[in-house]
């Protein structure tokens, strides 16, 4: 009976959209789904849903699940129901699970026993763990035919996990797709391997391309209850019942002359199985240089299947336009169906050049006096395959070279392999040494092709008379400073060069220009001597790179002919780095004699005209001021711009003996020295004298020491304070004296008291003077003496003095003391006896 009910539905899943996955007598299974979980070590819920399928009436079940192979146990809980169901009502069942460790696969089998009245029945399904399900999409058909409805069976396969409640939906993706049908919706169950099948029909118009295609979207839920979307597309191919036409073009001849007309045939051949109607051939170049001059349009009627039509074209390529060249020809027709079509297709042919004139120029002299009137012979020959017609040549003047008379030369016509010789009168006047002719040619073909060229030849100026060469003798300038430039003028001409004259001259003010006078007259200069002109150029501050100044020169011959010359003179402007010093300062800012360790803060600039790099600057000081040791004196600078300021820091030390005033200190910056001033001030400088005379003994106490204490100095010292420190002095050990003027003296009284433990004999007493001198606080010790005694032992006589004073006191004591007895007893009154 299990069986039979298996059988029954799988047949429901393939063959309709019912919503029951399998069916068996009293309970169907409809689905299954987690309230919880699954997780291991927690209770994971699984709602088991069913259908009742017999008539309504009260129903007692109980419910066994049974999960195989879950972490490779077997997993059991039941559930119970007690009460009304109506036929066709669910009934939602509650599976508590305790599972194991995992990793968990996609799906485990589950059995559902149940037991419900006196009937009982066996229900077999997927459990989904983890993962999403995953649907292959197939088709039963892969071609297409235009114009017709195509009946497709669409098969969906269900692998990974299982599913629940899929919804299936076939959609156009692509135009001239119509889709009848195309949708199916599947509540609850389907398991791994099962296979879903949705027959729909596919309309393709006949205007579709060569393939087609559709989407199929699949929406689901996980048995955790998470929706899910899967979309496939499929693709068909697509024909027609009948057969299309093809169209192919072809040019006859394939082959044109540049330069020419050419009538060439455009064939147009249908090749396809079917008549090409009314067609239309629009035609266009797509070489430049290539003309369609006829025949860019043309009606050919209808073409029948091997049929071939013709077009007459008339084509033109330029002289310049050689190679392959292409037509693009735009072919539009109708088929049987009556859709209309339209092809593009590119014909090509070739393009050779055709034979044409060519024109070479040669000097037959190859050099020219200087300053006088000459002939230049000009050989013109026609070395190309075609003949030169209206052939005119033209001197072009230039470059010191002057044309005197006729400049234009009408040839007329040169055959291939002709030469023609064509004379010019000319002048030069430069001394270059050489010049160049320049010579302008214009020209047809036959076919009526311009042509203009223009030829350069070079000649020699050959040259009697003075020659002077201006060679410099200083090529390095310096910005901010005028500079001496030195020219020398050589004669390495073969005469006397008289009336010599040389003017200096700046193209560009801004950056430097001649100081006085900018024109120096030298006289005569005999062949191979030299003479030297001298000119002063101030160079603009902070520039650096090549400057160029022009040497005019002007002289005349023995023969009364005048020269006038131009040279150009370059100058390298080498631009250098200077480190100044800006300002200086320290710490502590007011320095004085014996000073350690003070920090000499120097404000650096770069006033040169050149970026500095890779400075190494050391202190040097002077012989009272020098750096406290070779880290503290040195520092590196590894770039600094022009005009950049840099702060660096010294530590230095200031001798005893320093004089007061300002002192010259010297730096050194990669070699070159910098100095600056440091003002040393005087410190105040005291004297202090013991002016009492003591005898002190040990253990002695109220001793009054007192100290002269004088300001030798140039300098006032404010807040003056003497102290005085000893091991075995005590007392009153510090005396604020307050200010005290250059030359001023205060007495200091310090109250003291001598250790007991105090040696006998010279003590040592440290005096320290402390006071504040130009808001900075310093201190100066001196070592003073004071003598103590030992403590005096008594005499034999003293002792017996000391005793007999020590009786009578005893006894003046015991006296007192019966006299105010008897006064007590006689009621406080003491007559004379």
């Amino acid at each position: 009976m299990h069986a039979k009910h298996l059988i029954l539905a799988i047949m429901l899943t393939m063959t309709s959209a019912t919503l029951l996955v399998y069916a068996s007598p009293g309970f169907e299974l409809v689905d299954s789904y987690w309230l919880s979980g699954p997780a291991p070590n927690v209770t994971s819920i699984l709602r088991v849903v069913l259908r009742y399928t017999r008539s309504s009436g009260n129903v007692s079940l109980n419910a066994t699940l049974k999960v195989m192979g879950v972490g490779g146990l077997n997993v059991e809980a039941n559930a119970s129901y007690l009460g009304y169901l109506a036929q066709g009502s669910t009934l939602n069942l509650n599976f508590e699970l305790d599972l194991p460790e995992g990793p968990y696969a996609s799906f485990y089998p589950a059995t559902l026993n149940v037991l419900y009245n006196t009937s009982s029945l066996s229900l077999d399904f997927q459990v989904g763990f983890a993962n999403q399900p995953s649907f292959t999409v197939s088709s039963s058909a892969t071609t297409l035919k235009k114009g017709e409805a195509n009946i497709v069976n669409l098969i969906v396969y269900i692998s990974n996990a299982p599913a629940r409640n899929l919804d299936i939906r076939v959609t156009p993706a692509s135009a001239f797709v119509t889709i009848i049908g195309g949708s199916l919706s599947r509540r609850g169950l389907v398991g791994v391997g099962e296979t879903l099948q949705l027959p729909f029909t596919l309309h393709v118009d006949s205007a579709a391309g060569d393939s087609v295609a559709v989407s199929v979207t699949i929406s689901y839920e996980d048995f955790s209850r998470t929706p899910g979307t899967q979309t496939v597309t499929l693709g068909f191919q697509t024909t027609r019942s009948k057969g299309s036409p093809s169209i192919s073009c072809s040019l006859s001849p394939s082959r044109i002359q540049s330069g020419q007309r050419t009538l060439t045939t455009l064939i147009v051949a249908n090749t396809g199985v079917s008549v090409a109607k009314d067609v239309r051939v629009a035609l266009t170049s797509l070489s430049p240089g290539v003309a369609l001059l006829s025949g860019s349009t043309a009606y050919l009627g209808d073409i029948a299947p091997g049929e071939s039509k013709s077009v007459g074209l008339v084509l033109r390529a330029d002289r310049t336009a050689v190679g392959v060249a292409q037509l693009q020809l735009s072919i539009s027709y109708f088929d049987e169906y009556g859709d209309s079509r339209i092809s593009t297709v590119s014909v090509g042919f070739e393009v050779a050049r055709s034979p044409e004139p060519v024109l070479t120029v040669e000097l037959l002299n190859s050099s020219l006096p200087y300053g006088l009137n000459s002939f230049i012979a000009v050989k013109v020959a026609n070395v190309g395959g075609s003949k030169a017609l209206d052939v005119v040549v033209d001197a072009v003047p230039g470059g010191g070279l002057y044309v005197l008379s006729q400049s234009r030369v009408k040839v007329g016509v040169i055959d291939s392999g002709a030469v023609t010789t064509i004379p010019f009168l000319v002048r030069v006047e430069t001394l270059s040494g050489s010049v160049t002719a320049t010579l302008r040619l214009r020209y047809y073909d036959e076919y009526g092709y311009e042509y203009n060229d223009l030829v350069q030849a070079s000649l020699n100026v050959t040259r009697t008379g003075p020659h002077l060469a201006v060679r410099v003798l200083n090529a390095t300038l310096y910005p901010n400073k005028v500079n001496r430039v030195a020219l020398t003028l050589v004669n390495v001409g073969s005469m006397k060069a008289s009336n010599v004259s040389v003017a200096l001259t700046s193209q560009s003010p801004e950056i430097g220009a001649v100081i006085g006078s900018s024109t120096i007259n030298l006289g005569s200069v005999e062949p191979n001597k030299t003479v030297l002109a001298e000119f002063y150029v101030f160079v603009q501050p902070r520039l650096y790179g090549a400057f160029q100044l022009l040497a005019g020169i002007s002289y005349t011959g023995v023969d009364g002919r005048s020269y006038r010359e131009v040279y150009t003179v370059g100058f390298e402007v080498r631009g250098t780095w200077e480190l100044s010093v800006a300002a200086a300062s320290t710490i502590p800012p007011v320095v004085f004699p014996g000073d350690n360790l003070v920090q000499l803060i120097v404000a650096l600039v770069n006033s040169g005209d050149y970026m500095a790099r890779d400075l190494e600057v050391k202190f040097i000081g002077n012989e009272w001021v020098k750096p406290v040791s070779e880290g503290a004196a040195e520092a590196f600078i590894p770039y600094m711009p022009v005009g950049q300021s840099l702060t660096l820091t010294f530590l230095v030390a200031v001798d005893e003996k320093a004089t007061i005033g300002n002192h010259r200190l010297r730096i050194d910056a990669s070699g070159s020295p910098l100095y600056f001033t440091l003002t040393i001030l005087e410190k105040a400088t005291f004297t202090v004298r013991n002016v009492s005379s003591l005898n002190m003994v040990s253990g002695g106490r109220g001793y009054k020491l007192v100290y002269e204490v004088e300001n030798t100095s140039n300098s006032t010292a404010e807040d003056v304070r003497v102290e005085l420190f000893s091991p075995f002095v005590t007392g009153t050990t510090s005396v604020y004296l307050g200010t005290l003027s250059p030359g001023e003296r205060k007495l200091a009284v310090f109250e003291v008291n001598i250790d007991s433990a105090a040696p006998p004999g010279q003590l040592p007493l440290d005096v320290k003077v402390s006071w504040k001198q130009q808001q900075r606080s310093l201190s100066q010790y001196a070592r003073s003496h004071m003598f103590v005694e030992a403590p005096r032992a008594l005499s034999p006589f003293a002792i017996v003095a000391v005793a007999l004073v020590a009786g009578a006191l005893v006894v003046y004591y015991k006296r007192s003391l019966i006299m105010q007895k008897l006064i007590r007893r006689r009621g406080g009154k003491l007559d004379s006896s």
